[in-house]
């Protein structure tokens, strides 16, 4: 006679962990993942809530060195928030794909001297 145990055990293992997987989801779904506190917020976060806001928030990461731009027609690089050119390449935009011509029309942040050979590189100057 053959005993059932390994696979009862598999089967309440397997059932086990279905359960665990629905309820994971019901939760998910309903978003109370999260145990609501029947108090409510502290006074201080819903003070937060209801006065304005006139925090701005700026992203936080390096500041580009250089912008690449078109300037006269000609793929150009500018500091990064300047409005006159330090070098200018003899690439015309309007030989460029439109994708690009519309990313230099825009300009383009450029975090590295590798990342601005390369650019300039793949733009033919």
């Amino acid at each position: 006679m053959k005993s059932g145990w390994p696979r009862r055990l598999l089967l309440i293992v397997a059932g086990t962990v279905a359960a665990l997987f629905v309820a994971a989801a019901v939760l998910t779904l309903t978003g109370e993942d999260q145990p609501q506190d029947p108090a409510g917020p502290p006074q201080e976060e819903m003070n937060r809530a209801s006065a304005p806001s006139t925090e701005v928030t700026l992203p936080s990461g390096p500041a580009p060195l250089y912008r690449v731009a078109s300037y006269q027609g000609l793929v150009s690089v500018f500091p990064p928030q300047g409005d006159r050119p330090i070098q200018v390449t003899e690439t015309p935009v309007a030989a460029l794909p439109e994708a690009d011509q519309a990313a230099l029309e825009r300009g383009i942040e450029i975090f590295s001297q590798e990342e601005l050979a390369g650019l300039l590189e793949d733009y033919g100057s």
